[in-house]
């Protein structure tokens, strides 16, 4: 007698995750069987001391502490990359065309979100031109459901760039003179569900004992703050009563009109596309009936339908990280003639409590007689 088990009967997916971090280290040198533009994934800030020297690079070292710290351990692919030595916007997108790929063919294209360690962008061309090339490097690897987006540290100045009309949804601009808070960023990002906003007060505060904007304590700076927040560049805060520092909140470089102008937004989306993907690439080349008038049967329609709707459905819905999720198909597309087969999906995102308001007041229990 023998037993034979039936598998794939349950309809699960495999779960893409929510994706590694990847920290590209800018001007630190190569390291024990880790070249440049190499990426590799490391699990403690142990091992990536026995690998690399760090002797003068006092700031890199300390921002790779801090990604430890704040992801409570969590894995990243680090690249050890050359400084940049441009001097066109050009020079900027080639930099960072070939920096992201290979950070992607290093991790088989698991980073979806980098952080620029060791490159502080100083003045508002040097901002908005690396922005700009990292935008369109990024855009690029869309195109190969590479998702990525990228962070940077800027310098503090009072005449910074208003990013609310930017068109760079794919880039979050940190204010790190030092270059070490982009390592709390990362860090955070790892550690929290997509759909979590980075300033959320509940999963606590930053790791580190004290912070600055510019030259000044934040704690003494809530009005800068309140302006730089209002531009759009991620920073760190205090809330009165409680101890530590939380980022403002997780804006990208993009206006609000824009439904990818929020890091968590963003995230949500670029998984939605790695499940997409995961779903339909099975449907590539495969055949489809169609009615005699030409248009696709209903029964044919519901099952492609669901076929998305079920995978965002157990990977994403069911965690929380969104509201829900529909799927339409207009059954009378023209497959036949085009070879094509489009897909509408609607995903409803989670809200978010950006500003509570308490209304307070005395009441007397005598006027209500």
């Amino acid at each position: 007698m023998s037993i034979e088990l039936a598998n794939g009967q349950l309809g699960r997916v495999n779960d893409i995750g929510n994706g590694y971090p990847g920290l590209i280290v800018v001007g630190l040198t190569a390291g024990i069987d880790h070249p440049l533009d190499a990426a590799k994934l490391y699990a403690s800030v142990e091992k990536v001391e026995e690998v690399f020297d760090f002797s003068g690079k006092d700031s890199l070292k300390e921002a790779i502490q801090n990604y430890f710290l704040e992801s409570l351990g969590k894995p990243v692919y680090l690249m050890p990359v050359a400084a940049y030595a441009g001097a066109t916007p050009a020079d900027y997108k080639a930099y960072f065309s070939t920096k992201l790929q290979a950070m992607q063919n290093g991790s088989s294209d698991r980073v979806r979100f980098v952080g620029l360690v060791g490159m502080i962008l100083d003045g508002n061309p040097a901002i908005s031109e690396a922005m700009l090339a990292g935008q369109s490097a990024a855009e690029e690897l869309v195109k190969d459901y590479k998702p990525v987006s990228i962070y940077f540290s800027v310098k503090y100045a009072s005449d910074l760039d208003d990013l609310t009309e930017a068109t760079y949804n794919r880039c979050g601009a940190l204010i790190d003179d030092s270059g070490v808070y982009l390592g709390l960023l990362m860090g955070r990002l790892a550690r929290i569900p997509v759909q979590r906003n980075i300033g959320r007060v509940k999963d606590g505060s930053v790791s580190v004992l004290d912070a600055k904007i510019g030259v000044e304590p934040v704690e003494s700076s809530l009005a800068t703050v309140t302006v730089v927040y209002g531009k759009k560049y991620i920073c760190l805060r205090t809330y009165p009563g409680k101890a530590g520092y939380y980022f403002t909140d997780d804006p990208l470089a993009a206006p609000a009109t824009d439904d990818y102008s929020q890091i968590s937004l963003r995230r949500v989306i670029d998984k939605v596309i790695m499940v997409a993907y995961g779903v339909y690439v099975e449907q590539v080349n495969d055949e489809i009936l169609i009615s005699s008038d030409g248009t696709i049967p209903p029964a044919v329609v519901k099952d492609l339908q669901g076929l998305i709707e079920n995978a965002i459905n157990k990977q994403m819905t069911n965690n929380g990280e969104i509201s829900s999720v529909s799927a339409f198909i207009d059954h009378q597309q023209d497959v036949v003639g085009t070879g094509k087969l489009e897909i509408a999906v609607g995903i409803v995102p989670v809200g978010y409590t950006k500003e509570i308001i308490v209304k307070l007041g005395f009441e007397n229990p005598n006027t209500s007689k």
